[in-house]
């Protein structure tokens, strides 16, 4: 009950912010962020509630109740055991949610580790000192759907649009010209375009044409698969199929473009898949996919580290929405917590050179959400709030977040803010020479996004 009044809130706040912005309270005396809007006061106290009532004592899957079942016998919430969500299909005791093979995650705060040791960063192709910024494409049209990419040989990107009010995923001549729609006439919406490294011959992206009640896109939703098409729109090939209750998403390239990585809620949860890209005579297909992570907290996928071996991810393992950057060692399943800042880091990828990692973080500018996350709440309903989540952390300005584009070394030290707008950098994506990244950013409060291009001026 505590659960659902805290998402009624959620949901209720976002649809009362839209209309007329909520008041945020002012900053409490001996802190730096501001108090939680009373709303968001209310739905933090329905999930510190939940956690105590989940965590109170252990219960039996006879119980025909929510809580968790102590598998292992230890007496502490811990990997083995298994999370119940106490949603039946009607008239039966099917659970909705089956988690007996998930891992339980009630919380695991991670140290920070290193992508690449120091001794054994390659050398930097740039300084990343100075760089500009180029406007590439500004306006409504350009909306808040991820999937912003560069062409290998660096003169096109391709990025969705909204055309005839959906998404459509478009290519573009790097100085203005040539846009072209790609997916336009073949149904859809459909964004989350990634081009394929080294040959350029393919585009991954994600569409809903598929699945005629789907809702939301790339970022997060139900109804997505992926797709791969060439780059003049032609041959666009389904590439997964999943339930109409599922989503595929954030799709990415390995460095050689024979692999992909992506997210999948096939199963009700937030799982990592890997799976071999084949491109034949025979057509354009995955090979069969291996699960990397399986767990009751929130995935996002980003792609893979220079050599291929590991790849890198979103995870909130570390708490409620408390977004870090991850590395995942596809050989051993071991995980490296990059970040490990309480705000909301993400959309992390790693220069060609793999000596930087970019990504999006929130943690430059005060935000009254931020007491979401430092409150301990568990992440193990994270699976539920995501797309809620999103809704009031970033779009209902002035309490939630704006993130800026953020470099560090692929050791984790010499983090370095790139933009300072104070709005929302969103999805991003290295050049194939690692001179530029190509970013959308975007302001809620003039309802306006960029899809913006920098690139550095001290390389080699």
């Amino acid at each position: 009950a505590h659960l659902l009044d805290a998402l009624l809130t959620a949901v209720n706040y976002d649809g009362l912010n839209s209309c007329l912005p909520q008041a945020v309270p002012a900053v409490p005396a001996g802190q730096t962020n501001p108090a939680l809007p009373a709303a968001l006061a209310s739905m933090l106290q329905h999930l510190q509630a939940e956690d105590m009532l989940l965590f109170k004592a252990p219960v039996q899957e006879s119980d025909m109740r929510g809580g968790w079942v102590d598998r292992n016998g230890n007496g502490i919430p811990d990997g083995p055991d298994e999370l119940l969500v106490d949603i039946f299909t009607p008239g039966t005791q099917t659970r909705v949610f089956d988690f007996s093979q998930a891992e339980f995650v009630k919380g695991e705060a991670l140290p920070q580790g290193q992508l690449t040791p120091t001794a054994q960063l390659p050398a930097a192709t740039c300084g990343y000192q100075k760089f500009h910024i180029d406007d590439l494409v500004t306006g409504a049209n350009v909306g808040s759907a991820d999937g912003v990419t560069l062409s290998p040989d660096g003169t096109k990107a391709a990025f969705p649009l909204l055309v005839n009010g959906k998404f459509e995923v478009n290519s573009m001549s790097l100085d203005g010209t040539e846009l072209t729609c790609l997916t336009c006439g073949q149904g859809g919406p459909n964004d989350g375009a990634r081009w394929r490294p080294v040959s350029g011959d393919t585009i991954l992206f994600v569409s809903d044409r598929d699945h005629p009640y789907a809702i939301g896109g790339d970022g997060a939703g139900f109804g997505q698969e992926l797709y791969a098409m060439r780059p003049d729109g032609t041959n666009p090939t389904r590439l997964t199929t999943s339930d109409p209750a599922a989503t595929n998403y954030h799709a990415n390239w390995s460095p050689d473009g024979k692999r992909i990585v992506w997210g999948t809620t096939q199963n009700k949860t937030w799982d990592v898949m890997v799976a071999d890209f084949i491109s034949d005579s025979q057509g354009m297909r995955l090979a069969p996919a291996q699960r990397i992570v399986h767990d009751t907290t929130w995935w996002e996928t980003h792609g893979f580290s220079a050599d291929g071996g590991s790849i890198l991810t979103t995870n909130t393992r570390a708490g409620f929405l408390s977004t870090d950057i991850y590395s995942i060692d596809l050989a051993s399943g071991a995980r490296q917590r990059l970040t490990t800042n309480l705000t909301w880091d993400e959309h992390a990828h790693l220069s060609p050179d793999g000596s930087k990692i970019a990504w999006i973080s929130t943690r430059w500018h005060p935000a009254a959400v931020s007491a979401l996350t430092t409150a301990g709440i568990s992440p193990l309903y994270d699976f539920l709030w995501v797309v809620p989540g999103i809704s009031f952390d970033f779009l209902d300005p002035p309490a939630g977040y704006s993130s800026e584009l953020t470099l560090m070394n692929a050791d984790a030290t010499n983090v370095q803010q790139l933009t300072t707008d104070g709005i929302v950098v969103a999805d991003n994506q290295w050049s194939s020479d690692g001179t530029k990244i190509i970013f959308r950013q975007s302001d809620a409060n003039a309802g306006t996004s960029k899809i913006r291009l920098l690139t550095f001026d001290d390389c080699k």
